[in-house]
This record gives structure tokens, C-alpha cells and sequence, in this order.
């Protein structure tokens, strides 16, 4: 479980050697380890269907605490989105317990090379004109509407919009791939991006390993 309350975007020694990413389909699978890596539109894991569904997937919600540091103040609450529009892939760490992977699947890809990854996304999503910034990746903090100590001038990380979950999702030590795309981008459920062959730093996890 990340408990950071404010942390910045993972440094190279931050990301995990080994990331995991759950399929229901063994062809969607191959077609990861192929190159054809899929992030899905944070706004539509509100209402999909399933196990992924999250109704607060990319509001900011956080509670601050200023009652301790002064009795005469309250609490504050702090809830915000963003007008760009996020894209994640969404993996686990190598850590999990496999029976909280099983609600996504029955295939398990083992990114073997998590930042050799990083920069083939990079690559290919340079040269997309929906792009706004690079793409990284970040550790999800599970801290959703809980009560923590307030940041520095009460300025509020912006990665509490697209890396922020409910505690009862800690269990999935999630760690995301995150596309921003520009203002204005067309809305879809889904954006593929096409890189080069993965086969070389990810494969298939046998059934029941």
C-alpha cells in the first residue's frame, strides 16, 4: 500500500523491477505483449461494467486536518477534476496477492522492464497530437476522502485526480501509465497506442504460477 500523502511522479528507483497487468482475454494478452498497449479514459471506469468500475475514478477528494494544529479552525475539505482528460493503463505490483488480480482475469502479463516500457509509451505517444505531456507513471494513493495533514500553502498535489482510490482498493497496489491528453480532446472509452514489439520485456504468466 502507498500511504504517501502528496508524492511526486515515481522516480526511476521509486517504479517496481516487475509490474503485473490482468486480462480476461488471453488475446488481449498477446496482443499487449505485441505492442498494442490500451489505456482506458478515467472518466468511463465510473460507469463501466465490472470489477474496474470506480463511481469517484478521477475526482480529487481529501480531508485536511487543521483541527490539531489549532482548535479554533475546522477541517477542510478539498474536491477537484481536471479539464484535460487522463488515459491510464493500469498495473499491480509484482506483490499482490494473486486473489485480488483474479476479479480482472485469468491472464497475467509480467511487465518484466517496467521503465523500458515507459519510454516505448513515450515514444509513440510523443507523436500523437492528442498528446498534452509526456507520459509517466505513478503509484495510486488509496486516501480517497480521508482525513491527512495539509500540504504546503494548502496547494493540492494534481495527482490526486488521476492516482487517487478509495482505502478499500488498497489491496490491488496499483501503479498507473498515465496519458494527458490537450483540452478538448475528443472523449473515447478507449485510446491504443501501437509500439513496438513488447516480447522482449514482458510475458505471459502460466496459469496458477
Amino acid at each position: 500500500m502507498i500511504d504517501a500523502t502528496y508524492p511526486p511522479l515515481c522516480t526511476i528507483n521509486a517504479v517496481p523491477s516487475v509490474l503485473l497487468r490482468t486480462f480476461h482475454s488471453e488475446e488481449h494478452a498477446r496482443r499487449f505483449i505485441a505492442g498494442g498497449i490500451r489505456f482506458g479514459l478515467l472518466q468511463h471506469y465510473r460507469v463501466i461494467e465490472g470489477s474496474r468500475q470506480d463511481e469517484t475514478e478521477g475526482k480529487a477528494s481529501i480531508r485536511w486536518n487543521l483541527e490539531d494544529q489549532n482548535p479554533n479552525l475546522h477541517n477542510v475539505t478539498y474536491s477537484g477534476s481536471s479539464l484535460n482528460l487522463y488515459y491510464v493503463l493500469c498495473t499491480s505490483h509484482p506483490a499482490v496477492c494473486r486473489c485480488h488480480l483474479a476479479k480482472f482475469g485469468s491472464f497475467t502479463v509480467r511487465i518484466n522492464e517496467p521503465l523500458t516500457l515507459l519510454k516505448r509509451i513515450c515514444a509513440a505517444w510523443k507523436e500523437d497530437a492528442r498528446a498534452s505531456s509526456d507520459a509517466f507513471i505513478t503509484p495510486v494513493l488509496y486516501n480517497k476522502g480521508s482525513l491527512v495533514e495539509p500540504p504546503p500553502y494548502f496547494i493540492a498535489s494534481p495527482s490526486l485526480t488521476y492516482a487517487q482510490k478509495p482505502p478499500t482498493f488498497s489491496q490491488e497496489q496499483e501503479y498507473r501509465y498515465v496519458l494527458c491528453c490537450e483540452v478538448g480532446t475528443k472523449e473515447e472509452p478507449f485510446l491504443t497506442l501501437n509500439v513496438e514489439p513488447c516480447c522482449d520485456i514482458c510475458s505471459l504468466v502460466p496459469a496458477g504460477t
